[in-house]
């Protein structure tokens, strides 16, 4: 987020109140918009991790495609 580089903050609906609060405040602050969905270990699967509560996207087409896809039932 403080290299500007980022698009989309998703932040995995299993991480703590603060790190939601905290990853929220900087979003904001960085006019970028912050998601919440999936686990940890489904965001730490993605990424070829073990576990992560945030993901900052940096790819605009990656991130437009997964705002739509998140926002369907």
């Amino acid at each position: 987020l403080k290299s500007r580089e980022a698009v989309l903050v998703l932040v995995t609906a299993d991480a703590s109140d603060e790190t939601k609060k905290d990853y929220a405040i900087l979003a904001d602050r960085y006019k970028v918009p912050c998601l919440e969905g999936l686990d940890r270990e489904t965001l730490g699967h993605c990424l070829g991790k073990e576990y992560r509560a945030v993901a900052a996207l940096t790819d605009q087409g990656f991130a437009k495609k997964l705002r739509e896809l998140m926002k369907e039932p």
